[in-house]
């Protein structure tokens, strides 16, 4: 039992990392692109929405983002967690 422990430990602590490389990712790209006001993940989707609240899409200024997502969602299941935030703002875990 040891050793599964181990690797569920190993497994969430993976989590976490990609957790708060999305939330860093997010917040650069809106810092950089004032257009994106605010980013919206959970249960399986995530994005970026503009002061209209409309979602923004195929920019390339979220490549770096959308590249990371794709390597790992699957793994660590990234866009599971709901988070919302703007770029200098708290994230919103329950709404």
């Amino acid at each position: 039992m040891e050793t599964q422990d181990t690797i569920k430990c190993h497994f969430k602590r993976a989590q976490e990392l990609a957790s708060t490389e999305v939330e860093r990712l997010a917040r650069k790209i809106m810092r950089e692109h004032s257009e994106a006001a605010e980013f919206v993940m959970g249960m399986g989707v995530y994005g970026f929405w503009d002061r209209a609240d409309n979602e923004i899409h195929d920019k390339p200024y979220t490549t770096p983002l959308d590249d990371f997502i794709g390597e790992w969602d699957d793994t660590l299941h990234i866009t599971g967690e709901p988070m919302r935030f703007t770029a200098a703002g708290p994230i919103v875990r329950d709404w």
